[in-house]
C-alpha cells in the first residue's frame, strides 16, 4: 500500500495524465489490496465474518442493513465464502470513485493520490458497510449535485442501495441543504467555520448527556485539546482555500459543509464516520482546485504541495495510530 503511495506520488509528474491503461492497473491494485486482505485487516472484519458464518449455519437475521444482509444471503446461496463477500465489497467500494473520479477529476491520478492519503482507503478496511455507502451515494449525488441538478430516478435508486447498505448514507440529505443553506449565505462562511468548531469543541459535553439520555449507552468524549488541534489543521486548509478559489462551485461548498460537521462532532466518538459521507469528495476539490485558483501558477504549485503535504502527514498519522487496526497487513491465503 506504501510502495503504491510512492508510486502515485512519483505519477504527480504527469499531472494531466489521463491513461486508462494506467487507471485500469491502479484500480486493480487497490482491488486486490482491499478484497484479499487478511482477516483481521480492519477492526469489523472479524465481526463481519461471524455474522457470515451464522447467516450460514443457523439462517439467523441480526438486526442489520437489509442490503448488506442480502450480499452475505446470495454468496452463501452461491457456494462461497467470507472472502468472496469482501471481493464483492471492495468492488462496490472502489467502482463508484473510480467512476466519479475518471469523469469529474481533472487530475484522476492526484485524486486516487488524496482517496489514500486522506486515509479513506485504509478506513474502507474497516468500516466496510458504511464505505460502501459513502462510494455508492458519492455516485448518486455526483449524479445529481455536480451534473444533471435532476433527481431523476437512476440517482434516486443509487441512493437508496447506499442507504439500504448503511442508514447512516441519509446524512447526505441534510448535508445538501447545509451545502445551499452556505451557498446563500456565503459571506458568513468564515463565522459559520469558527462557530461550529467553537461548538464543537466546548459544548460536546451537553450533547454527549443527550446522548446518552437517548440511547442508554455511556459514551466518553475524546480528548479536547488533541482534536481541537486536528480540527484547527482543517480550518486553516479552509481558510486557505476559501480566500483563494476563483470560482466558489458546488464542490466547494459541499467541502464546507464537510467541515462544519467535522467540528460539529470533533469531539463525538465514531462521528468520523457520518462526515465520511461529504469528506470524500475532497478527493476531487482538492485535485480540480489548481485550475481555480485566483493566483499566479507559482502560487497554484505551492498550494498544491501544501494540500499534498498535508495528505502525507495526514496518512501518516492515522497509520501511526494504526486507525482501523490496518497493520501489520497480510493476504488472506488464496
Amino acid at each position: 500500500m506504501l510502495i503504491y503511495l510512492i508510486l502515485l506520488l512519483s505519477h504527480l509528474a504527469f499531472h494531466r495524465s489521463r491513461s486508462k491503461i494506467l487507471f485500469i492497473i491502479s484500480f486493480l491494485v487497490l482491488f486486490f489490496v482491499m478484497g484479499f486482505r487478511g482477516l483481521e485487516v480492519g477492526t469489523d472484519v472479524l465481526q463481519y465474518n461471524n455474522d457470515f458464518d451464522i447467516y450460514a449455519t443457523s439462517g439467523l437475521v441480526f438486526s442489520v442493513e437489509p442490503f448488506w444482509y442480502y450480499l452475505n444471503a446470495s454468496v452463501i446461496y452461491f457456494g462461497g465464502e467470507f472472502r468472496h463477500v469482501l471481493i464483492v465489497s471492495s468492488v462496490l467500494i472502489l467502482l463508484p470513485i473510480y467512476v466519479v473520479v475518471w469523469k469529474k477529476s481533472e487530475y484522476p491520478f492526484l485524486s486516487l493520490f488524496f482517496f489514500i492519503g486522506l486515509y479513506y482507503y485504509c478506513n474502507s478496511f474497516n468500516a466496510v458497510r458504511q464505505f460502501i455507502g459513502v462510494s455508492l451515494s458519492m455516485y448518486a449525488f455526483y449524479r445529481y449535485v455536480m451534473d444533471s441538478q435532476k433527481l431523476n430516478l437512476k440517482t434516486g435508486l443509487i441512493f437508496l442501495s447506499a442507504v439500504l447498505f448503511h442508514y447512516s448514507s441519509l446524512i447526505w440529505i441534510p448535508c445538501l441543504f447545509l451545502a445551499r443553506l452556505l451557498r446563500k449565505f456565503s459571506t458568513s462562511l468564515q463565522l459559520f467555520v469558527f462557530v461550529s468548531y467553537l461548538l464543537g469543541s466546548f459544548l460536546a459535553d451537553f450533547v454527549i448527556r443527550l446522548a446518552v439520555v437517548v440511547t442508554g449507552y455511556e459514551i466518553e468524549l475524546l480528548n479536547i485539546w488533541g482534536n481541537m488541534a486536528t480540527g484547527l489543521v482543517l480550518i486553516l486548509i479552509f481558510l486557505l482555500i476559501n480566500y483563494s478559489i476563483k470560482v466558489k462551485d458546488n464542490l466547494f461548498y459541499i467541502f464546507c459543509s464537510f467541515v462544519i460537521l467535522s467540528n460539529l462532532l470533533i469531539r463525538i466518538p465514531y462521528g468520523y464516520r457520518l462526515v465520511l459521507f461529504v469528506g470524500v469528495f475532497q478527493i476531487l476539490l482538492f485535485s480540480n482546485l489548481s485550475n481555480n485558483l485566483n493566483m499566479s501558477v507559482s502560487d497554484r504549485k505551492i498550494v498544491r504541495l501544501i494540500l499534498i503535504i498535508y495528505a502525507i502527514l495526514n496518512m501518516i498519522y492515522y497509520l501511526s495510530l494504526n486507525f482501523g487496526d490496518v497493520v501489520p497487513y497480510y493476504f488472506e491465503n488464496l
